[in-house]
């Protein structure tokens, strides 16, 4: 069985709007993926936060453990993850993927694989390049949130010449899509990224995933069935489905069974 503890919603990290830019928060830029739209995969997160007490998963596409225990390390122990806007234009891989993957599990700190909380749903496009094989590694965000993610406001926005990453301390690159950084002084102010939501990282914070599994025509049929929910409770059972068809024709149970036996 999942060990609910693994991965806790906080009892007490509720993310209010309008606040000051923390010292040190997790930045990430949302946009296209796996050929969804942003607007949709918000409101395919609402439902996932909505249908898990709070608590969702988003999917980035790289690493940031590191510097996410080494914020811890220094004493932001409640990170900040502040979500704005891309402002470049959607890639074509991003729009019209040749394959779309749905993860179903992550890597424990024991490095047990483990399936992820029964109500989320984390996809990714099935490949990193036109030449390359199934995309073998993505990561995500554990995050909580008391307020909706549709109809949060924030009057705040983050200059990318005014923050650098934690660890390395080099400014933050424009391809650079999630980081941990600190606010520094800003001495060639650029456009600001509005913030459009915040959430506060979730127990562990940060997971490598494991498992994908390609979206074959019929479990494409299912992922839709899931994404066209428009209840929290049909989210939950939908998801569900979903992962019980992907269990049936993958070898993760044997995997558990490996595991825990």
């Amino acid at each position: 069985m999942f060990d609910e503890t693994a991965i806790e919603v906080p009892s007490s990290s509720s993310c209010s709007t309008g606040d000051a830019l923390p010292p040190v928060f997790c930045w990430t830029k949302m946009g296209t993926e796996a050929g969804q739209g942003l607007e949709a995969i918000l409101q395919r997160k609402e439902l996932e936060r909505l249908s898990g007490g709070g608590m969702f998963a988003w999917g980035i596409g790289n690493s940031v453990g590191p510097a996410v225990r080494h914020a811890r390390q220094l004493g932001f122990d409640s990170l900040d993850v502040l979500f704005t806007r891309m402002k470049s234009t959607p890639k074509a891989i991003d729009v019209s993927p040749t394959a779309v993957v749905i993860w179903t599990a992550y890597e424990a700190e024991t490095s047990e694989v483990l399936p992820l909380p029964a109500h989320m749903l984390i996809t990714s496009r099935g490949n990193t390049d036109e030449r390359a094989g199934l995309k073998r590694a993505h990561y995500a965000l554990l995050c909580q949130s008391a307020g909706s993610l549709l109809s949060a406001a924030d009057d705040q926005a983050v200059d990318s010449s005014a923050v650098c990453n934690l660890v390395s301390q080099n400014p933050t690159g424009a391809s650079q899509v999630t980081a941990v950084v600190r606010t520094t002084v800003s001495r060639a102010p650029r456009k600001a990224y509005p913030v459009q939501f915040r959430a506060k990282l979730a127990g562990p914070g940060f997971v490598r995933l494991a498992c994908p599994t390609l979206l074959t025509s019929d479990l494409m049929q299912l992922y839709r069935h899931v994404t066209s929910a428009t209840s929290s409770l049909q989210w939950r059972e939908r998801v569900q489905e979903l992962r019980a068809a992907i269990a049936s024709r993958t070898s993760f149970t044997v995997m558990q069974r490996n595991l825990f036996s």
